[in-house]
Order: structure tokens, then sequence, then C-alpha cells
């Protein structure tokens, strides 16, 4: 889902940072992963500026459901993850802004 919703963007805005900063063939990612709910993108470096791009989409991936891109309203409890009503199916749940991780 976060393909589809900024995935292409992201990358758009990355490479344009690079550019700027003649880093294009220099920077790499090394890990780009969900973890606790939200991606995670990790490179071998990086500017306060391209920091400040990962960071944005970082943000934005804990609101989407990272199955279909709608807007997410539940968070699965175990695998941590962000579903939309659609989405969440019989899976365990908690709504959007409170603590996955209590009962």
């Amino acid at each position: 889902g976060w393909r589809k919703v900024f995935g292409i963007q992201m990358c758009k805005d990355i490479r344009k940072q690079l550019i700027k900063e003649k880093k294009l063939f220099k920077w790499r990612i090394v890990q780009l992963k969900e973890k606790f709910s939200g991606m995670r993108l990790y490179s071998n470096f990086a500017s306060d500026e391209l920091y400040n791009i990962i960071d944005k989409y970082e943000e934005i991936s804990y609101r989407t459901c990272g199955n279909c891109g709608k807007p997410a309203t539940k968070i699965s409890k175990g695998w941590i993850y962000p579903y939309c009503d659609d989405c969440i199916g019989d899976r365990n749940f908690t709504e959007i802004g409170k603590n996955p991780f209590v009962n």
C-alpha cells in the first residue's frame, strides 16, 4: 500500500535532493523495511535535508494502510501494522492513536 500511495514520489524527492547535493551515484539504501507499523529507510549517509525527506515519508507510513494504501484507522496487535477498516479483517487491533501494546 505504501508503494501505491507515496513510494514513487518519495523516490523522486530523494533523487532530486541527491542531484542537488551531487551525491546521486554515491548514496545507497542499506535497508528498507516495516518496523512497528512504520516504514524504515536506512542509508549509507544522508544530509539533514535528506533525513527530513525520509522522516516525512516514515511519518506518512504510520497513517497509511500497508496493504491497500487507504488511510489507516487501526493498528494490528502482535505484528504491529497499520490497516484501514477494509483490510483489518479478523485481526486483533487497536485504534490509531492508542497504544498497540496495551490490551
